[in-house]
């Protein structure tokens, strides 16, 4: 933080502060010769907390009367871990001042001021305690560091989702009907239940999917009607409706676990996940019945099973979908770590393989069951970075990384630059 420099401080307080000699009053009607600093070169310097020191030279008149320097703070009051010492007299227009910033410094939170005490001579034996104004902007840094971000956070966070899996179903028997997360390097493995539609069929649903599923003689005449009969055979020339109708979510897996990139935003930095998945079947299962909703002879050999073979509903698919998931970045006691983890599915809405036919709330009821059971897999994937073992797991990684790589172990600050280099500032 650049910051401007000027202090006035009241003069008994600066002289007992600094341990220096009494002051003795000048005498009435004495006119006393000021020091004065016009310019500093540079007139802004930046202290690297630990680094080499800067050198500022000031001009001004009877430079030759400064006897001491420091830089205070807000209050007035001597700042220990920024020292300014005094090169030997050269002139009475020019004095030099050396600045460092100790390894215990800070970096600049406010303004700090560079206060130059002045010691004017009266007589040959009275003395005058000033101090004057610097124009001097001054920055307290930390040292840095520049790391690519697949060296900082590529390496770390691939290394500990080598080997994860992920795999939902909903299909086949009771016992299939569960889900499975695992991420060895966390470690973390957590296992549960998919839940899958059975629905049985309302008098208004079955009216709707007779009048839809069912051929007419008017339909032989259009071809708009008989769009699906070649896709899955109806309009069907044997009337039939829909009892009841089952959906569920076909094996559903991968292991496409990968870092993504790594962003700021507004001064927050976030570390992204892709988890890439093939294309998710959504089975629609639809049992025929006669007119009253009595079972009909269409349903013969078709078990109301796992694997049931009906055309009656088309299925519902999401194409390729993949989660991001970020993970924002923060720092705490000197480490690099990551908040709560947020996740967004980047192919948010699914299709139907063919046309829907039945009323337009049935179709909303399967296709609100399939985006829960997606949202479903977003929010599993999310609590396995929010697992403490793998917040641990990736963090260490960060910071073995910092410390094999830079020797660092005290990160203070950290910020995006060009590219995809990240200025890591450390102690």
């Amino acid at each position: 933080m650049k910051v401007s420099l000027a202090v006035s401080l009241p003069l008994l307080a600066l002289a007992s502060a600094n341990g220096l000699a009494q002051i003795a009053p000048a005498p009435k009607g004495v006119p006393v010769p000021s020091t004065t600093v016009t310019t500093a070169n540079p007139s802004a310097v930046k202290l690297t907390i630990g680094g080499p020191a800067q050198t500022v030279m000031l001009n001004g008149t009877l430079m030759d009367r400064i006897t001491a320097a420091y830089v205070a703070n807000l209050n007035g009051g001597k700042m220990t871990t920024i020292q300014a010492a005094l090169l030997p007299v050269t002139g009475a227009t020019q004095r030099q001042i050396v600045l460092t910033a100790a390894s215990s410094a800070q970096p600049s939170a406010q303004p700090s001021t560079l206060s130059v005490v002045v010691l004017a001579r009266i007589g040959s034996t009275a003395l005058l305690l000033d101090t004057i104004k610097v124009p001097l902007q001054l920055d307290v840094v930390a040292p840095v560091v520049l790391v690519h971000r697949d060296q900082l956070f590529g390496a770390a966070v691939s290394a500990v989702l080598q080997g994860a899996t992920t795999s939902f179903t909903s299909c086949g028997t009771p016992s299939d009907h569960v889900f499975a997360v695992t991420l060895p390097n966390s470690p973390y493995a957590v296992n549960g239940a998919v839940p899958r539609l059975e629905h049985t069929t309302s008098l208004t649903e079955r009216a709707e999917y007779l009048r839809t599923h069912s051929i007419d003689p008017t339909d032989v005449f259009n071809l708009a009607a008989l769009a699906n009969l070649t896709k899955n055979a109806h309009p069907s020339p044997i009337p039939h409706t829909v009892a009841a109708v089952r959906t569920c979510l076909e094996p559903f897996s991968t292991s496409n676990w990968s870092f993504s990139g790594a962003t700021e935003t507004a001064g927050a930095a976030q570390i992204t996940v892709s988890v890439r998945f093939p294309t998710a079947v959504f089975r629609a299962r639809g049992m025929p019945a006669d007119v009253t909703g009595a079972f009909t002879a269409l349903n013969i050999g078709l078990g109301w099973g796992d694997n049931i073979t009906d055309l009656e509903l088309p299925d519902f698919l999401y194409a390729m979908p993949t989660y991001e998931v970020r993970l924002p970045v923060t720092l705490a006691s000197g480490k690099i770590s990551y908040g709560p983890a947020q996740w967004t599915l980047k192919q948010p809405t699914g299709s139907w393989q063919s046309q829907f036919l039945g009323l337009s709330s049935s179709r909303s009821q399967l296709e609100q069951y399939a985006a829960a059971r997606m949202t479903q897999v977003g929010v599993e994937i999310r609590k396995a970075f929010d697992a403490a073992n793998t917040r641990v797991a990736i963090n260490k990684q960060i910071a073995n990384r910092l410390q094999a790589g830079s020797g660092i172990t005290n990160v203070v600050g950290l910020r995006l630059t060009t590219g995809d280099m990240w200025e890591i500032q450390y102690k």
